[in-house]
């Protein structure tokens, strides 16, 4: 892609030491890595409101900026009309790059060695395995092995990364999916209803105990598991998936019951047979590059890569790299948002707010999710390898017709959905006249683009290798 490049006279530099002085000229901060951003914003702050109509940039040198916090911008963080708080890269051609989590060094990782647990593992396994305690991340498990509904979302589970990159659970099987044999019990159905509708309804008797379905099996393998383990399962729809964790394993008779039913019980549906696969199982770090995580103990067991690496970075709180809140009239440009738990941009109730020549990578859900905004432009960015979708931007009244005049316009969408097992969204929007022209959509098992709005217009992009 080629960019444009426009030079900027009457530049002044400024060291804000309390509140700034009143000038006709435009503000500039320089910073580095290692410098605090929530800082840089309070010095942004500094600058009297009468003189952003003059712009203010924020100028980052290469490198990366790990947020140990979410940057929070809101109201008084913003620009003027046609003067907007710039945030940039110093050299567009050596990116910044924003990052969340921890890093966990390679020091605080030991050997397993307990005798128990070394022999839960394949041979291989045994003396390569290591854990770290990181009770002190922030991790909770939001759905626990007594929960008694199901899970409509990706695996509760930390991201974590090895030499930059995120590496997958230990699952069961490593690639792919199980068939189930038989459904031996259904299970309770309550279909679109929540519990108590359905028992008011009639669907569900006033004191039925909700029971979870129980399939047979055909594999060895789980004779071997000696934990509760979730089960990520199409039960009843192949379009549709979900989470629940084991009650019991019978590894005589090769059946699995569930801890609870889902919501329109199992079923072969459509089509036949259903999927399934077991995930987080200690009992599977035979395969390099994976890990276990243990919440109730504050564990992580990881079978590393081949060859060194200096340390392991974890993703586990629920927090966006950036939030805009209330803002307007801010830029982000050639910036890139890499890993975090949710996702890289999030915006609520912002006005004329720009991102461009950004790479989005490696965010949990996705890249940039925007509710009740308007005039959004989100312009040759490439998203790729996010967990859920790419780009969501709600703006506009339907009602009324009035447009959120939202855009996304020459990106790149990619390989979204990489933690779903289906129905991830490569664009979405909701409300009125948001646009999306001239993209490249390809390569994900996924939807494309949804529409939940009128008069928006999806036009002369190039779509390839989707499903859906």
């Amino acid at each position: 892609m080629k960019f444009n490049v426009l030079s900027v006279g009457l530049v002044s530099v400024f060291t804000f030491a309390g509140c700034a002085r009143e000038s006709s000229e435009l503000y500039r901060i320089s910073v580095s890595p290692g410098d605090s951003l929530e800082a840089v914003r309070d010095r942004v702050r500094a600058v009297p409101a009468s003189n952003r109509v003059h712009g203010v940039e924020v100028i980052l040198a290469p490198g990366t900026y790990a947020l140990e916090r979410t940057l929070l911008l809101e109201a008084r963080d913003s620009g003027a009309t046609n003067a907007p708080v710039v945030w940039r890269a110093a050299d567009p051609k050596n990116r910044p790059r924003l990052v969340g989590g921890v890093e966990i060094p390679r020091a605080r990782f030991r050997t397993v060695d307990d005798p128990a647990l070394l022999g839960r593992l394949d041979p291989p396994a045994r003396g390569r395995v290591l854990v770290a305690d990181i009770s002190s991340c922030g991790f909770v498990q939001p759905y626990g092995p007594d929960s008694p509904l199901e899970l409509h979302a990706t695996p509760s589970l930390p991201d974590v990364f090895v030499n930059g990159r995120r590496i997958p659970s230990a699952n069961y099987p490593a690639e792919g999916w199980c068939e189930i044999a038989e459904i031996v019990d259904k299970g309770s159905a309550y279909g679109e209803h929540s519990v108590e509708q359905a028992r008011k309804l009639g669907i569900l008797k006033p004191d039925e105990v909700l029971r979870g379905g129980t399939f047979r099996y055909r594999e060895d393998r789980p004779a071997v598991w000696r934990d509760p383990v979730m089960i990520e399962c199409f039960w009843a729809f192949d379009w549709r998936s979900t989470v629940i964790w084991t009650k019991e394993i019978d590894a005589k008779g090769k059946t699995m019951t569930m801890r609870c039913p889902h919501q329109y019980g199992i079923k072969m549906g459509n089509p036949r047979p259903r999927r399934w696969r077991a995930i987080n199982v200690f009992e599977e770090l035979s395969r390099p590059a994976t890990y276990v995580v243990d919440a109730a103990k504050g564990l992580l067991y990881l079978n590393p890569p081949d060859g060194p690496f200096a340390s392991v970075g974890i993703c586990c709180r629920k927090d966006p790299l950036v939030l805009l809140s209330g803002a307007h009239d801010i830029v982000f440009s050639d910036i890139d948002f890499g890993r975090s738990w949710t996702s890289g941009v999030e915006m609520k109730s912002v006005r004329r707010v720009t991102i461009e020549r950004a790479e989005f990578r490696e965010q949990r859900t996705w890249a940039v999710r925007g509710t009740d905004v308007r005039d959004v432009t989100i312009r040759t960015c490439h998203m790729t390898e996010t967990g859920d979708g790419g780009f969501f931007l709600a703006g506009g009244d339907r009602r009324t017709l009035t447009p959120g005049n939202n855009l996304i316009i020459d990106c790149l969408l990619e390989n979204w959905g990489s933690l779903r097992s289906h129905c991830g969204y490569g664009i979405r929007f909701e409300g009125c006249g948001n646009n999306a022209l001239h993209n490249v959509i390809r390569n994900a098992n996924g939807y494309v683009v949804t529409y939940k709005q009128n008069e928006g217009l999806f036009a002369y992009n190039v779509v390839s290798n989707t499903t859906w």
